[in-house]
């Protein structure tokens, strides 16, 4: 069997595991070891499977006025949660024996959720208005305006129906989103730390005494997506 990894993707795997040396298994390809400088092997991970996959997580920003400095945090509490709100049951982090390798990071603002359909004027005051700030153990993945972190995936068109306008960040393409330079890896032992904020406009004095922090008038679901190629 041959080696199914490039030289250039063991790199990625050797520099998210700390820089350890990355090789296949001569035995068993689908086998990685991962060696110290003096040679010891000290992981083993084993790679049956390889598909396109993702994580997610669901936050609620619930109808009513956005307070400065909220933070409403993705992976973090999946009590009471479903596969359709998170695949990601421990919370921080991902299920053992998985590693996912992100190509790109979205923020989806639903459409619909349960029976609240999701009005336009609120999917513009969530998406402008708000940062995203996402780590992997301590370390910075993003600190994006929501605008600019489409997921490639929602409804979209035009409806002559009333309160049924339809919107998403970015084309609902998946060919129209932009790509990380390099790929990072979120492996079972690391932590999630994903925080979507509101501020106010402190240095535009027009728009603070318009009370420029968004009202919204249905309750609304915001989904994290961390997209790749899932290893298992």
């Amino acid at each position: 069997m041959a080696n199914r990894y490039s030289p250039s993707a063991l790199g990625r795997f050797a520099q998210a595991a700390n820089n350890l040396t990355v090789s296949a298994s001569r035995r068993d390809p689908s086998k990685l070891l991962f060696r110290a400088p003096d040679g010891t092997v000290v992981r083993e991970l084993n790679v049956k499977n390889k598909y396109e996959g993702s994580i997610y997580d669901t936050v609620s920003i619930p109808a009513g006025a956005v307070t400065s400095g909220t933070p409403y945090t993705f992976f973090n509490n999946a009590t009471n949660k479903q596969l359709i709100d998170t695949n990601v049951p421990a919370g921080t982090r991902i299920p053992s024996g998985v590693r996912l390798e992100v190509e790109y990071i979205g923020l989806y603002i639903q459409a619909a959720s349960g029976n609240l359909i999701t009005r336009l004027d609120d999917v513009k005051k969530i998406a402008d208005g708000s940062i995203l700030d996402l780590k992997i153990n301590r370390l910075q993945l993003a600190k994006k305006p929501a605008f600019m972190l489409p997921t490639g995936y929602g409804i979209v068109g035009n409806s002559t129906r009333t309160d049924t306008e339809t919107a998403s960040i970015g084309i609902a393409s998946t060919a129209a989103v932009r790509k990380m330079l390099v790929p990072q890896f979120v492996e079972d032992q690391q932590d999630i730390e994903a925080v979507l904020t509101f501020y106010r406009h402190q240095w535009d004095a027009v728009a603070m005494a318009a009370n420029e922090l968004p009202t919204t008038a249905i309750l609304t679901h915001v989904k994290l997506m961390l997209v790749g190629t899932m290893y298992e």
